[in-house]
């Protein structure tokens, strides 16, 4: 079985490939992707289907290893979600994955007014004050100022000694 695969990144080659030899009477865990199919009831009232998993560990002989889980979504309205215990009955093999672990569900929309209030959310968190570094130069406003405030108690010391 292929193990690991190494491609160049620009030729887009393969540099080099791993692989082991596995016992066919031993069980193996393998990662499988998992296929959607169908059109969720709740994307057709304007939900957006999510697949927070696209693959999912199993454990069987390498013979019986599947290419994917094919997994039916139309049943699905807004609100709902599919886990791995729901396809456990529909696989051939021993799924390792935590059974409460959620494949798909189908969110509600958000309006666009609740939209540009979360932009407006996290482009406002940006802004937040950053530690002064030492050595770092700083904006005109800001040394204009302290320079000011620096300077005129040295101005009227000076004036207080040239006065006595």
């Amino acid at each position: 079985m292929l193990k690991d695969l190494q491609v160049h990144p620009i030729q887009r080659t393969y540099l080099h490939a791993d692989f082991y030899a596995v016992a066919m009477s031993e069980k193996i865990e393998v990662e499988v992707p998992i296929r959607l199919t169908g059109k969720a009831e709740g994307t057709k009232s304007g939900g957006i289907l999510q697949q927070p998993q696209r693959e999912v560990r199993v454990r069987c002989l390498p013979t019986d290893i599947p290419e994917f889980i094919e997994v039916d979504v139309s049943a699905l309205k807004i609100g709902d979600s599919l886990h791995v215990q729901d396809i456990l009955s529909a696989v051939t093999c021993e799924i390792v994955a935590d059974t409460n672990f959620t494949l798909a569900s189908v969110v509600p929309p958000i309006s666009e007014a609740k939209y540009e209030e979360i932009v407006a959310a996290a482009e406002g968190e940006k802004e937040i004050a950053q530690p002064e570094r030492i050595g770092e130069k700083k904006e005109e406003g800001e040394e204009g100022k302290e320079a000011k405030e620096t300077k005129e108690p040295r101005e009227a010391k000076g004036a207080k000694e040239a006065k006595e």
